[in-house]
């Protein structure tokens, strides 16, 4: 589990994470965002990590008991628009290294047509073998951002301190749907220890480390992008090496992408195998990858941690809560605090109203709050109808 979603945590989004915040707001203040939005991050996941090993059901299968039998549907379509929205910002990443080395005839759309179904076909094969590409790629993954640390030379960039906390906002949206996911993955874990440790090394180790990556090369880089600082004034086979890098880091993280969308697609066409339902998922991810996501980074991160971040804190409050299965009633009041939790997120975004200036951290909260109140209020109902004569 370790390496799975660790290697799926050295890609070019996590330190395009990184990168963006220290030329938007400076070294120091990417460094609090980094390091506030993964401990904020790590808290929620100790309590997803909980509720996986206790309930042992997919992500889409536990909102069951939030959402009930026709609200799971909007969830599982949520969380699988989210996931193939990340399959395609991975590809058009791929995409651009590669197009660096190509002649000027080779079109972006068909390098992501190609890497796709690549990433697709190695996919139908099982869990085991993407495991297994996630084990062997670490030390490529790793080993390369260990020699780009090592051979950075360029001096340090002084840019003015602005302490935002929008920063942090960003970086729990890059990885919120990780926590929201958990129970797809952790559902079949050998202990609750391995479910923490995992998480342990995900959010506090391997997300910070990556992100903090991100942030050192966009100090002492000029580039306008991360990927034209990776390959500037550099030999060609420093070139084609960036370009594996790459591919392994994007191909290691779309595989649990992919993974996930395969798991929310049984919601809807259980019937189907899951090679059938992979190779489905993945034509969608890579059709959606030709709408140029890539060029509105932020706000795309931005809104999918609104949407999915506020979804799964109602699922999460309900599990603490400890409630039991949802009446038709509650399932609506459930709808109900979703939906105000995304209009806060949304509201905060635009700068119409905000309650902490991080937009997904007034979602999240708005959503808890919501979705507390309306437990009260309807276990107090319950309590009056049933003491009534």
């Amino acid at each position: 589990m370790a390496s799975f979603q660790a290697g799926g945590a050295i890609c070019l989004p996590v330190l395009m994470v990184g990168y963006a915040l220290c030329r938007t707001y400076g070294v120091r203040s990417a460094l609090i965002g980094v390091a506030l939005g993964n401990l904020l991050l790590y808290l929620l996941a100790l309590a997803s990590a909980n509720m996986s090993f206790a309930r042992r059901m997919t992500t889409a299968e536990n909102s069951t008991q939030s959402f009930g039998r026709y609200g799971v549907l909007c969830f599982a379509a949520v969380l699988l628009l989210a996931k193939l929205a990340w399959f395609a910002l991975q590809l058009n990443m791929m995409a651009s290294g590669v197009q660096a080395l190509l002649p000027a005839w080779a079109p972006a759309n068909l390098i992501n047509l190609g890497l796709g179904y690549a990433i697709v076909l190695l996919a139908t094969k099982g869990v085991e073998i993407l495991s297994l590409f996630a084990a062997y790629s670490m030390p490529l993954l790793v080993g390369t951002l260990g020699y780009l640390l090592y051979a950075q030379q360029g001096t340090l960039t002084h840019t003015p301190f602005l302490l935002s906390y929008e920063g942090i906002s960003v970086v729990i949206a890059a990885a919120i749907s990780r926590v929201v996911d958990m129970p797809t993955f952790y559902r079949n874990s050998r202990s609750l220890k391995d479910c923490l440790i995992t998480v342990t090394i995900l959010f506090m180790i391997a997300l910070p480390l990556i992100e903090g990556v991100g942030i050192y090369l966009a100090a002492h880089q000029q580039s306008a992008t991360l990927i034209e600082g990776l390959a500037a004034d550099s030999t060609i086979a420093w070139k084609v090496w960036i370009a594996f890098f790459l591919i392994a880091a994007g191909w290691t993280t779309n595989n649990t992408n992919l993974y996930s969308a395969t798991a929310c697609m049984e919601t809807f066409i259980p019937w189907y195998s899951e090679k059938a339902r992979t190779l489905i998922a993945g034509s969608l991810g890579v059709f959606l990858s030709c709408f140029g996501l890539l060029d509105h980074f932020t706000t795309v991160l931005q809104l999918l941690g609104i949407t999915i971040g506020t979804i799964g804190c109602v699922v999460l409050c309900r599990y603490l809560l400890k409630s039991a299965p949802c009446s038709e009633t509650q399932v609506f009041l459930n709808l109900l605090a979703w939906g105000i939790g995304m209009a806060a997120g949304i509201g905060s975004m635009s700068k119409y109203v905000t309650l902490t200036t991080i937009p997904l951290l007034d979602a999240c909260l708005t959503a808890c709050v919501a979705t507390c109140v309306m437990h009260v209020l309807k276990t107090k109902h319950e309590l009056a109808m049933e003491n009534t004569p």
